[in-house]
């Protein structure tokens, strides 16, 4: 059906009146990876940002579902893209311990000293939230570990 109206000229970016949300973000957060390859087949803009500029990457980092996020960015999908406390992709999955989804991140060029409004780098989230196994991987991707945040806090006080 999707693809029906797609061929029909279905405009992939109109927006869920109350949260923005579009229709590649819908099926995103439903998981459902072959309507998500439709859309992008489709023309759907994978950085288009509803309520608190969340993109389908950032939702697809805090569940942490590698497929899709590498569907995303193979679909053009910008990996620093930021919210709005300038969190990106890799603070969401390194604050909610999703090992693989950072390790892909990475893998895909991920700027890993990137600070949000806090000032914090992902190396604070996942320190601030004691996941050890992301605080290994981005450290031996040369995460800078003496980044201050705003509370005068480097990582090594997080942890």
């Amino acid at each position: 059906m999707l693809e029906y109206l797609l061929e029909k000229g279905a405009n992939t970016e109109v927006r869920y009146r109350f949260t923005k949300e579009t229709p590649l973000y819908l099926a995103v957060s439903s998981w459902n990876e072959s309507l998500v390859k439709a859309l992008l087949k489709g023309g759907a803009n994978p950085n288009a940002q509803c309520d608190e500029n969340y993109t389908p990457l950032h939702l697809t980092s805090i569940n942490g579902d590698e497929q899709m996020g590498r569907l995303l960015l193979d679909g053009g999908a910008i990996i620093d893209k930021t919210c709005d406390g300038l969190d990106t992709p890799l603070h969401f999955a390194s604050r909610h311990g999703n090992k693989e989804f950072v390790q892909m991140l990475i893998e895909k060029q991920a700027d890993i000293n990137l600070t949000n409004a806090k000032r914090d780098t992902p190396l604070h989230d996942a320190c601030y939230n004691g996941y050890s196994d992301i605080v290994g991987i981005l450290l031996s991707n040369k995460a800078n570990c003496n980044v201050v945040n705003l509370d005068g806090n480097t990582p090594l006080h997080c942890a």
